[in-house]
């Protein structure tokens, strides 16, 4: 792949997303070399990040950066965020050395907590995505599972409905309207699924 900057070329891309602002693409990709890129149209892309080991961290566009999760001096190979509309979040990632994803949840202002899990629950660290008011979750294979909490209870950590199939990785979710689609590495998989 071939950038208007450069200083990319040098770079094998890992995972790359962009959408049309005032006409023109945006995009931000990851490197090989754990490095996250910020580019839009033809001006030069700024690196934001370069960090293989050390924090989870959230960003900006601007080049904000805050520490979400601290894993120490572990590598994480990746990880998946969402957050409850009571303000509630989940964290998954993993590492070189373990197997599946490591899950925590936390409350509004509170520490991170590991969540433990039943263990017919495997959860993947391909996407979190907010779906009404649950998270909509990778699980192993080409299987997802939603995760609920109840703001009636604030302190039961969330809890994982049965999996159901797919048809795809879910690389990519996308909730339009009432349907969510799911794309991934298999492109005659990608299906849609109502939810009415």
């Amino acid at each position: 792949m071939t950038f208007a900057d450069p200083r990319l070329d040098r770079f094998e891309t890992v995972a790359m997303a962009g959408h049309l602002v005032d006409g023109e693409m945006e995009g931000a990709l990851i490197t090989n070399e754990g490095e996250l890129w910020i580019g839009r149209g033809r001006a030069p892309w700024r690196r934001i990040l370069a960090s293989i080991g050390g924090p989870i961290v959230t960003f900006t566009t601007a080049g904000e950066i805050g520490t979400l999760f601290d894993i120490g001096r572990e590598i994480s190979c990746r990880s998946a965020y969402g957050r409850f509309p009571d303000g509630v979040e989940l964290l998954i990632y993993e590492d070189h050395l373990n197997e599946g994803g490591r899950t925590f949840w936390r409350r509004p202002g509170e520490s991170w907590v590991r969540l433990g899990l039943p263990e017919d629950v495997h959860l993947a660290t391909v996407s979190i995505t907010p779906l009404l008011d649950q998270l909509l979750v990778s699980a192993s294979g080409r299987d997802a599972r939603f995760a609920v909490h109840d703001p009636r209870f604030p302190l039961r950590p969330p809890r994982f409905c049965p999996k159901f199939p797919v048809g795809n990785s879910m690389a990519s979710v996308a909730p339009v309207s009432d349907r969510v689609y799911f794309g991934g590495e298999n492109a005659v998989s990608n299906i849609s699924w109502s939810f009415r």
